[in-house]
Order: C-alpha cells, then structure tokens, then sequence
C-alpha cells in the first residue's frame, strides 16, 4: 500500500479524483462563520475549487496520457515487462486513452480525507507517528492567526534548501515538493470567509505540487504570462493549465513551476515592493504588543 498523502486514479466513467489524506490542528476547529469552523471552509474551498470539469487541450491531453500509461507499467510484473515491451510500444496510443466521454471536458474530483488523529494531536506529531508505524502519512495543515509570514507551503528541514538542486527552481529552496512528501501548509488570512476558502485552495496548488505564478520574489518578480484569473496567481479559479500541471507533478514526482524571466528593473521594483510591505507588517506587530 502506497504511504503517499496523495493518490490520483482514473475511471473511464467518472473521470480523475484526487484523494488527499490531512491532518488539522485544534486550532482548526474554532468556529469562524457562518457558525462553521475553519476547518470546514478550509476542506470546503479546497474541495470546490479543484473539483470541476476541465476543458481539454493538448497539454492536459499529454498530461493525461503520461498517467494512464504510468499506471499501465505499474500493473505489469517486471517479468511481464521484458516480455511484452515491444507489445507496449506499439499498443501506447491506443490502449491508454481517456474514454471518449471525456476528450471534450475532464472531470476531477478532490476529496480531503482527514487522519483518525486530526484535531487531536500536533499534525506534525501525527506524521511521525504514521511514518514510524508505515503507514499513510497525512499532510500536516495549521490555521493559525496572521503574523508576519502569510500563508505558505513548505518542506520539513531534512528536506529544505538541496531541493534547487532537482528542480533549478529557487522556489524549491524551502519548498522541495515530491508526491511522497508534499510538505505542510499553514493559513492565516482570516480576513474573510471567502479569502479562507480560496487562500486554503492556492496553498492546496502547491501540496499538488504546483508552484506560483504571481511575481515573487523567487520568480524574479515575474508574474507568469496570461494566469492573472488563476489559482495559483490571484487565487481566482483553477484553470485547465494548472490540472495539467497537477497531473503531470503526480506523474513525474516532480513540481510543475510557471515560466519565469529574469528583468533587472522588475527586481529592484519587487524588492522595494516586498521591503515596504514587511516593514509594515513588523510595524503593525510591535503596536500590537506595545
């Protein structure tokens, strides 16, 4: 049995679903609107966001092939392997293709399947124990009230910071994603129910193993061409581009990044930018204790 927090099948009738096993804090369970907890909006704004259906295009197309024949190599023994592989060379543009229902739009359905001990103890404590135990481990999310950071995604410490070194992304210097370990999500921007719901959603684009696209400063200050109605750029809706991605990170167990350009003047720009905004941010917290 996979320990993966994350497992992606296909059925030819209803189309992808993406399971993910979670665990909350306690803090989760404090009741924010709607008489509803954070817990609830968060696995609500996740859930919505990403479920739909997805118009096709090439790249989700591919996408989707890679998958079926990846899960096509895992059903086949490595002594059924060597014998049949110039069998599955000449049959792989016909025996793994999307059902016919589903060449015009792709349906996706993500379900959050929370760990026995969520809300009852650390999230981080959890891991450990299902890892030890070897059982599925469950991705850790906090809820926590804003501080100075903003909600974000990130690799635990034994796999920070090396993981420029697979991807040639800096964004995978504190977020080094990989299938089986998709990393741990904090939210804080509790401003509203709907930024909750769709903060809870983007940062979910990244435990999918997608990175931003908005100009951060890893990016160089350079916001991805033509996303600006994107999840994973203002938070907006996911787009077909972004479930490609999905697939293909679960496919390859490798992030999917956004195009990026390097432009001096947007750097300096960005970097004033971001300078402004924490300095504010400290400001705004020394008040509050002052």
């Amino acid at each position: 049995m996979s320990r993966s927090p994350l497992h992606l099948t296909y059925d030819p009738h209803s189309g992808f679903q993406l399971t993910v096993r979670v665990c909350f804090n306690k803090s989760s369970l404090k009741i924010f609107s709607h008489n509803q907890s954070y817990k609830h909006h968060v696995i609500e704004g996740i859930e919505q966001n990403w479920s739909g259906l997805y118009p096709m295009n090439s790249e989700l197309k591919q996408a989707c092939s890679d998958f079926l024949l990846s899960q096509r190599k895992k059903q086949i023994s490595a002594e059924q392997r060597q014998s049949k592989l110039l069998a599955d060379k000449s049959s792989k543009d016909t025996s793994c293709q999307l059902s016919e229902q589903h060449l015009a739009e792709l349906p996706l359905y993500v379900k959050l399947d929370e760990d026995s001990l969520s809300c009852k103890q650390n999230p981080r404590i959890v891991f450990l124990k299902r890892f030890l135990e070897g059982k599925k481990r469950p991705i850790p999310i906090f809820i926590k009230k804003p501080r100075i950071l903003p909600s974000h995604v990130a690799s635990g410490l034994f796999r920070r910071f090396w993981g420029i070194f697979r991807t040639g992304q800096i964004e995978s210097i504190g977020y080094n994603w990989s299938r089986n370990f998709p990393g741990y999500a904090v939210i804080n921007d509790l401003r509203s129910t709907h930024h909750l719901r769709q903060v809870a959603a983007h940062e979910a684009g990244h435990l999918f193993g997608i990175g931003d696209a908005y100009a951060a400063w890893y990016r160089f200050f350079y916001a991805a061409p033509n996303t600006k109605n994107y999840m994973m750029h203002y938070n907006t809706r996911v787009h077909t581009q972004e479930i490609a991605m999905l697939i293909r990170a679960y496919v390859k167990m490798k992030a999917q990044f956004f195009p990026r350009k390097f432009n001096l003047q947007n750097l300096f720009k960005g970097i004033y930018r971001e300078f402004k905004y924490y300095l504010k941010k400290i400001y705004k917290l020394i008040c509050k204790k002052s």
